[in-house]
């Protein structure tokens, strides 16, 4: 089955399903939708580029994966010692 027809008959499906079926489609997918969502959010993506052009023109203090992961373990042992 092509796409643009699986798209078709979804779309009939859920023009004319049920509530409790919709509901149930819902939960499928509402991770992929607020994803989604999130990207079409102008002020999200504008914080976004604000941070990017700052961690790029190094205004920003930024920490690699080791080092935080090494940070962590830090304050693990720390508290473990109290």
């Amino acid at each position: 089955m092509k796409v643009a027809e699986i798209r078709e008959r979804l779309q009939y499906f859920i023009q004319t399903a049920e509530e409790k079926k919709l509901k149930a489609i819902y939960t499928l997918v509402e991770d992929d939708i607020a994803e989604q969502s999130l990207w079409e959010d102008e002020s999200f993506v504008s914080e976004m580029e604000t941070r990017y052009n700052e961690y790029k023109s190094s205004k920003v203090k930024t920490s690699t994966l080791e080092q935080v992961e090494t940070k962590a373990r830090q304050a693990a042992k720390y508290l473990k010692r109290k």
